[in-house]
């Protein structure tokens, strides 16, 4: 029994001894040329994994590729980054960030998503002077375009490239608002579009009712007494806002349009009806002046 026994734990001896190499410095398990200080062929189950920073290289956690010549992607202590690293030199070569999670880099917190140097999304938060802010950059071959977001300013947002907030801003498509629009002044909930200063425009369409009624037998066109006598009143046109009402409260582009238009035709009428009278007084005239001439051959 006893020398069952014996034999039983030196094939067990055997069988580690042939799945565990210790070369003095590392250890493999199922590897016979460790090349780190426990290099593992095979799956790995743990409760927990630690890591330590010793001042120079952050710990990884390396994960190989499917042809075993390369080690993949690798984990730091703030993101996920790619490290190419040949199959006997793992932690050697370039590495490029995969997922970056901000720590102790200039702002509070934060993500940097990239599949290189040159193409990179970066959400960012910082805190300034007691205010908080947020941004978000897209960055592309040495160029990045930047938008902030300013909480202490509600609805604020400004734009920019490479740091230059003064930079014009340009948008390639259809701008789509459901709400209203403000332009140097906030929106509002009466007007689709606010704007504080000037526009210029080779063309603006403005849908709205028009001045034709003008022309209809039913209209009642005031006398040109009536003109007179409300000028003389009010001291400007029926129906057309004072000075003092344009400066208060403005005018409605379209609405006024069509008031001018009214007061055109209205014109043109009075024009029509004096050119009448005119040719009937010319009818007169000249009746007159024929009357005068067998007059005068008759004496």
């Amino acid at each position: 029994m006893k020398r069952i026994w014996i034999i039983t734990l030196i094939c067990c001896s055997n069988f580690v001894n042939a799945q565990v190499n210790d070369t003095g410095n590392n250890v493999g398990i199922g590897v016979s040329n460790p090349s780190e200080k426990l290099d593992v062929a095979g799956k790995v189950k743990a409760t927990a994994f630690l890591g330590e920073w010793n001042g120079a290289n952050i710990s990884d956690v390396l994960f190989k590729a499917a042809d075993n010549n390369d080690w993949d992607n690798n984990l730091y202590r703030n993101g996920i980054y790619r490290k190419w690293g040949g199959p006997n030199n793992p932690f050697g070569g370039s590495h490029g960030t995969l997922l970056h999670l901000g720590q102790n880099d200039g702002y509070s917190f934060g993500f940097q998503l990239a599949s290189d140097n040159y193409k990179q999304l970066k959400y960012r938060g910082f805190k300034s002077n007691g205010q908080f802010y947020a941004w978000y950059d897209i960055y592309h071959s040495g160029n990045f375009n930047k938008t902030v977001l300013d909480k202490n300013v509600p609805n604020l947002v400004y734009t920019n490239q490479n740091n230059n907030f003064s930079s014009d801003q340009s948008i390639n498509g259809k701008v789509n608002i459901t709400e209203s629009l403000g332009i140097g002044t906030p929106g509002s909930d009466s007007w689709k579009l606010a704007v504080n200063g000037k526009i210029r425009a080779k063309e603006i369409k403005v849908e709205t009712g028009w001045a034709d009624f003008v022309f209809y037998d039913t209209y009642m066109l005031p006398s040109l007494e009536e003109v007179e006598d409300h000028i003389k009143k009010k001291g400007h046109l029926k129906n057309i806002p004072s000075a003092e009402e344009v400066e208060k409260n403005g005018i409605l582009l379209g609405e006024m349009n069509a008031k001018l238009l009214q007061k055109i035709e209205e014109l043109t009428l009075y024009v029509i009806a004096q050119n009448k009278t005119n040719k009937e007084q010319q009818e007169e005239i000249t009746a007159l002046k024929k009357q005068l001439q067998n007059f005068i051959k008759e004496e």
